[in-house]
């Protein structure tokens, strides 16, 4: 599909920049949408159809946003969506000698707490369904490679037990392997309730020599749940590892 994309302001040419990061999200967030022309505007953060508004919120470090607001509505069901790439390395002999692959083998997981910061449920690799069934990871994705989600945790919001208050998610490396052999990482929250739409989206700029990372949480905010941006770093092969940390942040 090709699109038509007008500015309601000149801005456009003045930073050039500011156009690249919308359309580098506006793939995933409407490719669901039978449309053709897309009116930007990139300063006040709204994009439209020719018949609808629609909000994209891409979200910095520590940022939180309400969902039911964000998407116009309150959300029942959610897709978590997180990727990421391995930093490539120089190619040549030494490089393929000494371990000169590309691969990045990360594991996405979801901790359920209370609201004292009590882990109530895990999923994960080892579990990829939460005990209440509201949770499910779609599975483990071992190099990295490709565009798009790496690996997805569904969420039936509506069907999570009263005494789930935070969903933390986190991505972490049982091999060892550091933030500083990764790069593009990111966390979107897609609206699964009518179609596939894009709420939110978190990209990770840090980079650093931790094995873990809290990088989102959801809270409930009574009928609402709001998500929060963490890029939080941790130490630890599993998830289990992370949980102290994890708490502090969250209470």
């Amino acid at each position: 599909m090709y699109y038509r994309v007008y500015s309601p302001n000149t801005s456009i040419k003045a930073h050039p920049h500011r156009l690249y990061t919308w359309l580098s999200v506006l793939s995933k967030a409407i490719s669901n949408i039978p449309f053709v022309d897309i009116f930007i505007d990139i300063w006040n953060g709204r994009y439209y159809t020719r018949n609808k508004e629609i909000h994209l919120v891409s979200l910095s470090k520590n940022q939180s946003v309400s969902l039911a607001k964000t998407a116009g509505s309150a959300l029942s069901t959610i897709a978590i969506g997180l990727g990421w790439d391995p930093i490539k390395k120089k190619a040549g002999f030494f490089g393929g000698l000494f371990g000169g692959s590309d691969s990045i083998d990360l594991d996405a997981s979801c901790v359920l707490f209370d609201a004292q910061g009590n882990p109530i449920d895990l999923v994960w690799f080892q579990q990829l369904n939460s005990r209440c069934g509201s949770v499910r990871h779609r599975g483990d994705n071992m190099t990295g490679e490709g565009d798009g989600d790496d690996e997805v945790i569904d969420v039936n919001l509506n069907a999570l037990p009263s005494n789930v208050a935070f969903l933390a998610v986190t991505v972490n490396s049982f091999r060892g392997q550091t933030f500083n052999e990764v790069e593009n990482a990111f966390c979107r929250v897609v609206n699964t309730t009518s179609g596939q739409q894009e709420v939110c989206h978190y990209k990770l700029n840090e980079q650093g020599p931790h094995s873990g990372i809290l990088i989102a949480s959801l809270a409930r905010q009574g009928g609402d749940w709001s998500f929060t941006a963490h890029g939080l770093p941790c130490q630890g092969r599993t998830v289990e590892d992370m949980i102290p940390v994890i708490k502090n942040a969250l209470v």
